[in-house]
């Protein structure tokens, strides 16, 4: 045995051992392990017994004494009568996170296995294998941890939480807390999977600091993780911790170097109000979920029965987007973009519609997030761009074309072939075409991310940013990156006519873009006197309904037939 403790200090002064918390922190209530399908118990850094649960004592058939918290592993495994039992108990402490099996005089079969937390502790389970290897099933499938964070995986919390809920008592509550990360995806497109993994291993470390009464805490998916609250005030109690953890998230994370940016939303369901069975607990908390994602991300939300209406209809809406995707059932208007030096239309911005089959015209705010959370707005996306490039070779050569791209369209690998392919096929020259790009695309910025912009600007396609003025970082982009053009927010435009500060901030970015050497296009011109404004200001363009409403391809042709003066208002 003392070998063992050798082999396993040194192991320790490797590095070698699993550096996470596993299941539960020291201080929680531990009664619901005894609901655990396996048998647990857990050791201090001076491995010294804290709990045990009682399916531990009752797989070895053992005298109450193995689970007398104080006791040491030693003193334990002394208390086991067979050799190999003992041996593959040892063997399973020196050798942490690798399963030892040994076989019980009625031929099941046990898996015991070490998981080290991080405050020198560690954790032993003991698995009866044999009843699922009658069903062909794979051990790593059955593990009941997750093997990244050392967190419950969705197998063990699905067991535990619903034995938990079967028997609450009339004066219990029991609230599910449902988190998905806000920005994870394109962390790890931009970064790799390596990053990724050590930032939900960080955001576990985060969300545990904040559990300390008891909670049961899981990774259920990818990014998804979930939190049982039991014995505690409701609402109260899981408001207070979803809004911590909210907090805490929101923090930046810095990994390998480099600082990133995270967010959570949250979604609860409290039993037995909102459901008296866990599958329905948890999916009620799912669509919770959905509600504070919907309503703006890094929001917690309780669940309302009107949810699932709302869910119901999502899905439907869901179906029909990508019923339309195969059937080309889109349109594209276009809305003109005047030079205010030269009076005259230079380029048109190609808008998507989707003419609803039952629903009407649907305008883009009313389906393209939804694209874009289903990742729909690439095929999408690819559609406009080559929809757009065959309209604009009708027009003349000095009209240029501007296409939006979405945060999700940049992370995807196949961009700069769908951009490079568009032109080809529609023969349109690389020049006339200007990707709007909107500062919510950079937030992930890498220099993959600088990379792919660098590629695409080399082919000779202009590339705008869109939206400037809304963000944080707008000036910091333009710096790492030489945009050839800078649309100001509608925001900043509207009233700026009457408003000496709308007027002065319309100034400076229109200053700023002569520094820089880029054109300025004011979005958003609804009359005369805003036109008259940030043509003063120093705005090269102007966009918006003073100008023209989005208007068809076959309109597009006609007023280019038109005299081009007749737009100098």
């Amino acid at each position: 045995m003392m070998h063992s403790m050798d082999r396993l200090t040194d192991r320790q002064t490797k590095g070698d051992f699993l550096d996470r918390r596993t299941l539960v922190g020291s201080d929680a209530n531990e009664s619901w392990t005894d609901c655990l399908p396996f048998g647990l118990c857990r050791f201090d850094s001076r491995d010294r017994l804290v709990h045990a649960n009682a399916l531990f004592g009752d797989l070895y058939d053992a005298p109450s004494d193995l689970r007398l918290e104080g006791q040491s592993i030693g003193q334990i495994i002394g208390l086991i009568d067979r050799r190999d039992v003992r041996d593959a108990m040892t063997d399973a402490f020196a050798s942490p996170g690798v399963s030892r099996i040994w076989q019980t005089a009625d031929g099941r079969h046990i898996a015991v296995t070490c998981r080290v937390q991080r405050d020198g502790g560690w954790v032993m389970l003991h698995e009866d294998i044999g009843r699922f290897q009658n069903e062909s099933a794979d051990l790593s499938r059955l593990a009941c941890l997750d093997a990244l964070t050392g967190l419950m995986n969705r197998h063990a919390f699905t067991k535990v939480f619903s034995a938990r809920v079967e028997t609450m008592s009339d004066d219990q509550e029991i609230a599910i807390l449902y988190i998905d990360l806000d920005h994870f995806k394109p962390i790890n497109d931009m970064y790799g999977h390596p990053i990724g993994d050590e930032v939900l291993v960080a955001v576990a470390d985060r969300i545990q600091q904040l559990c300390q009464h008891g909670e049961l805490i899981a990774r259920v998916g990818g990014d998804e993780f979930v939190i049982m609250q039991a014995d505690q005030h409701q609402p109260s109690s899981s408001r207070r911790l979803g809004n911590q953890i909210i907090e805490s998230l929101n923090d930046v994370f810095i990994i390998d170097g480099q600082p990133l940016f995270l967010g959570a939303s949250i979604g609860v369901a409290i039993a037995p109000y909102d459901a008296d069975n866990s599958e329905d607990l948890v999916k009620n908390a799912d669509l919770a979920l959905y509600g504070a994602k919907s309503y703006g991300r890094s929001v917690l939300r309780y669940f309302e029965p009107k949810m699932e209406s709302a869910m119901r209809t999502r899905r439907v809406l869901e179906t029909e987007l990508r019923l339309a995707i195969e059937s080309d059932g889109f349109e594209l208007n276009y809305q003109p973009v005047m030079d205010l030096e030269a009076n005259r239309i230079v380029s048109f911005e190609a808008l998507i519609r989707w003419p609803h089959p039952t629903m009407g015209p649907m305008r883009p705010d009313q389906f393209i997030p939804l694209a874009e959370e289903t990742g729909l707005i690439v095929p999408i996306g690819e559609w406009v761009l080559r929809e757009a490039c065959k309209e604009a070779v009708r027009w003349s050569e000095d009209i240029g074309l501007a296409v939006n791209i979405s945060p999700v369209q940049l992370r995807d690998r196949r961009l700069f072939q769908v951009i490079h392919n568009a032109l080809k096929e529609s023969g349109l020259a690389p020049e006339r075409l200007e990707l709007e790009i909107t500062e919510n695309a950079l937030i992930a910025e890498t220099d993959l991310t600088l990379g792919l912009l660098h590629q695409i600007r080399d082919l000779g396609v202009r590339i705008a940013m869109d939206d400037f003025g809304t963000g944080y970082s707008s000036i910091n982009y333009l710096r790492k990156f030489p945009f050839d053009k800078i649309k100001i927010d509608r925001s900043f435009v509207t009233g700026s006519d009457q408003h000496s500060e709308s007027t002065a901030l319309v100034k400076m970015i229109a200053s700023l873009g002569i520094g820089l050497g880029v054109r300025t296009t004011a979005e958003g011109v609804e009359t005369c006197g805003e036109m008259e404004s940030v043509r003063a200001a120093g705005c090269s363009e102007i966009q918006g309904y003073f100008l023209s409403k989005p208007i068809t391809a076959d309109a597009v042709m006609k007023l280019l037939a038109q005299d081009p003066q007749s737009y100098a208002r």
